[in-house]
């Protein structure tokens, strides 16, 4: 048992330390099965986390990987959110990709933390560069009840406090508004196989993961929401990418010019799909 900690989910006392991942203690919470970072970054960290060099890497830079992803959650919100004149919130932007994908369809705003990515979303979207802003997720400027939905796509495993700005968030919602998700599944087979290798590993960055079991509590029993969606899913990538995902977790195994060297070639802006399934995609409705 971790002493003197407590479940940022469900405020569960009981914790069990699992592995070091980045020098970074991990925690499971034995009632909810939510795992969190023992430590908080400091604001230093966060900002040397998000600077410029985090949303200009091949992650961000190979458009077709990025179309493909932002087809799959423009496909599944239209399930749930058919109205083409819905308003959408996409927390947490980054450089405003999905927002090109999805102001076709909605009237979309969007705003990130990073200066920087805020800047990149306006200028490739000079048409609602009015409506993407600064800020942190959990101070957001908009009115309650604007958003027929609202998209937290890779962001809530970046939360150190995910049931705060969830509720936070839970208010700009209309009546029977809809969070829309994705973010790594820990409950998966590759996470539990890898463990602190698991590629979605790299705390502090990551300060919390989610896997089924989680999200129940947290759509449920923290927050009046029902869970209409939840599946995983594996993703789509290019190889240069996975080659430096897997230097990361691997460092002694593969060599840095190995990495360079696709990261900049013909070869290493091949994409293909790796069938993970460890990336969970969820639409929750208000009640």
């Amino acid at each position: 048992m971790y002493i003197d900690s407590v479940c940022r989910l469900c405020g569960s006392v009981e914790l069990s330390f699992l592995f070091i991942s980045n020098e970074v203690d991990l925690l499971k919470c034995n009632s909810c099965s939510y795992v969190q970072i023992s430590r908080k970054p400091s604001p230093i960290e966060i900002a040397a986390i998000y600077g410029k060099h985090y949303f200009t890497s091949s992650k961000y830079k190979d458009k077709t990987i990025l179309y493909m992803e932002n087809r799959r959650r423009l496909r599944l919100m239209d399930l749930f959110v058919p109205n083409p004149q819905a308003t959408v919130l996409d927390a947490g932007c980054a450089t405003g990709d999905f927002l090109s994908f999805a102001k076709s369809k909605y009237q979309v705003f969007g705003f990130d933390i990073s200066e920087f990515a805020v800047l990149e979303a306006r200028r490739t979207n000079p048409d609602i560069a009015d409506r993407i802003s600064v800020g942190q997720i959990e101070k957001s400027r908009f009115d309650v009840g604007q958003f027929d939905a609202i998209c937290l796509w890779d962001v809530i495993e970046h939360l150190w406090d995910p049931v705060e700005v969830c509720q936070n968030l839970a208010g700009l919602l209309k009546p029977r508004g809809y969070f829309f998700i994705s973010t790594p599944d820990i409950g998966s087979f590759m996470a539990r196989i890898l463990g602190r290798h698991w590629a979605f590993m790299t705390p502090p960055e990551h300060m919390g993961f989610f896997s089924t079991n989680s999200f129940s509590h947290l759509f449920g029993n923290a927050l009046p929401f029902h869970i209409d969606y939840s599946k995983s899913f594996g993703k789509w990538t290019n190889i240069g990418f996975m080659v430096y995902k897997l230097k990361r977790i691997f460092p002694s195994l593969i060599p840095e010019s190995l990495v360079k060297l696709l990261r900049h070639g013909r070869t290493g802006k091949l994409q293909i799909y790796v069938p993970t399934k460890d990336i969970r995609y969820l639409a929750a409705q208000k009640i």
